[in-house]
């Protein structure tokens, strides 16, 4: 199942994120000892381009995604619509200028059906990979690789394990990292040929991908596809032949957290543990995993359960030591309750002693949570709001270093009853948040959008002394970046 599905069937089931969700649904190791500085004075912000064929009657325009290998190269995934329906596009900046290509389909694609793509990762400036799925021809929705290499982008489908249906095929990935050029890892879900839904891993060595089944736990149950299912959401590798992914599967109890290790070359499986409090009885867990970080040799994911005794659904924070994973139901701030509602999307470690962790938690108003490590104790912050406005939630975060870092997401703007962009900023140890300025002409009453829930890659991301995040505004007409310094 693609990530995005699950984060906002997770965020929807939560009655406790009432008024987070009623936001959402307007709108959708460098650089020690400096610090950020997020005010609208200091990021600046850019109206990206869009392919030559896009609409110009409001075209629907989404900005998932970015990476910046080096700080001469970085890379945004987007999605905008034309006369043809809605394809994906990448804008690359390069020698200081952005430059959009539409991304191409496979030959056996269907031109007039959308094709997405969920992760996007450039292990090297000018080399790129995005992966996600695409309409084919044939009545079938196979996994698709797009590839960066020479200026040019090539898309294939991705290949399948050999026990995978040969008809129908409901095969989507998820979520890439590379380590290389010629190093990267995918990770998804397909149907086998007896039309249950299986894990999927898809590894590139030198120029030619391999397809391969990942286990998963004794107490798995069957799935059939288009219906939840077994799936993996995010993966990280320090190298090829050592990676973690995580995601979800069905139990009789439930969707329960999935943890997928790779090691020589092996993939083994194990159910994410859960605190004393969870959910444990017939089809009350619903776990997700939905980001993952493994800093010197320890690993941290993220993501949300249900308690028992209440059906609350508070933040969840698995934490691997040695080869032990210690599940704590995440910490939110004093005018939250812990065990109640809130969800981490996304984390960022500077080591293993040093994470933070990026969301949103219930409150009598929905706010944007901030979690931290520090002296292997887990705190909870209030995300701050800018003036005049509620209901912030936190997408994504970077940190270049332990004091220094850069979340960026959206909050309802009372003024002009619309979503707006929000930046927030840690510098000397204190957050601060900023509302996203807008290119000249912007409209100030409208939409805006920073970060993009359900993706697996980050939307914001530092370099070289300068952050950028990206977003869309003008009711998701135009797309967004935001530069500031760092």
């Amino acid at each position: 199942m693609p990530r995005a599905t699950v984060l906002l069937r997770a965020l929807v089931a939560s009655a406790t994120l009432v008024g987070l969700v009623a936001l959402v649904a307007v709108q959708p190791a460098s650089a020690a000892g400096r610090h950020v500085n997020a005010t609208t004075a200091t990021f600046t912000p850019t109206e990206l381009p869009l392919p030559s064929d896009a609409s110009q009657d409001a075209t629907p325009v989404s900005l998932n995604a970015i990476t910046c290998p080096s700080a001469s190269f970085c890379a945004a995934l987007g999605q905008y619509g034309s006369d043809t329906g809605e394809p994906m596009f990448v804008d690359t900046l390069s020698r200081g200028k952005w430059k959009a290509t539409e991304l191409p389909f496979p030959a056996n694609a269907n031109p007039s059906n959308t094709i997405n793509l969920f992760s996007l990762s450039c292990p090297a400036a000018g080399s790129c990979f995005a992966v996600g799925y695409y309409a084919a021809t044939a009545n079938s929705q196979p996994g698709l690789i797009e590839s960066l290499s020479g200026g040019r982008w090539t898309a294939q489908a991705a290949p399948l394990p050999a026990n995978a249906a040969e008809s129908n095929q409901d095969d989507a990935l998820s979520a890439i990292a590379c380590t290389s050029v010629h190093s990267c890892v995918a990770i998804g879900g397909y149907v086998d040929t007896s039309n249950h839904r299986q894990v999927l891993t898809e590894t590139l060595s030198g120029s030619t991908w391999k397809a391969k089944e990942a286990p998963l736990p004794a107490n798995a149950g069957p799935s059939a596809p288009m219906v939840g299912g077994p799936g993996l959401s995010a993966i990280t590798c320090e190298s090829a032949n050592s990676c973690l992914a995580i995601g979800s599967y069905t139990t009789v109890d439930g969707e329960e957290g999935l943890i997928e290790r790779l090691a020589k070359g092996i993939w083994n499986t194990e159910e994410a543990p859960l605190p004393a409090n969870a959910a444990t009885a017939a089809n009350q867990q619903d776990v997700t995993l939905d980001a993952v970080v493994c800093p010197g040799g320890s690993c941290v994911a993220v993501g949300q359960y249900v308690v028992a005794s209440t059906g609350d659904q508070p933040g969840l924070i698995e934490i691997l030591s040695g080869t032990t994973w210690t599940p704590i139901a995440a910490p939110v701030p004093a005018n939250g309750v812990t065990g109640r509602g809130a969800i981490l999307y996304a984390i960022t470690c500077m080591s293993a002693a040093s994470c933070v962790a990026v969301g949103a938690y219930s409150a009598n108003t929905p706010g944007g949570l901030i979690d931290t490590l520090s002296a292997g104790t887990w705190t909870a912050t209030a995300a701050p709001v800018p003036a005049g406005g509620n209901g912030v939630y936190l997408d994504s975060i970077a940190c270049p270093a332990t004091d220094s870092c850069v979340a960026i997401g959206g909050y309802s703007a009372k003024k002009f009853g619309t979503s707006a962009g929000v930046i927030e900023a840690l510098s000397g140890g204190t957050w601060s948040a900023s509302t996203a300025p807008l290119p000249t002409g912007g409209d100030v009453t409208s939409s805006v959008v920073l970060g993009a829930l359900g993706f697996s890659s980050p939307s914001v991301a530092c370099v070289g002394g300068t952050c950028y995040g990206v977003g869309t505004y003008n009711n998701n007409s135009l797309g967004l970046v935001e530069k500031g310094p760092v």
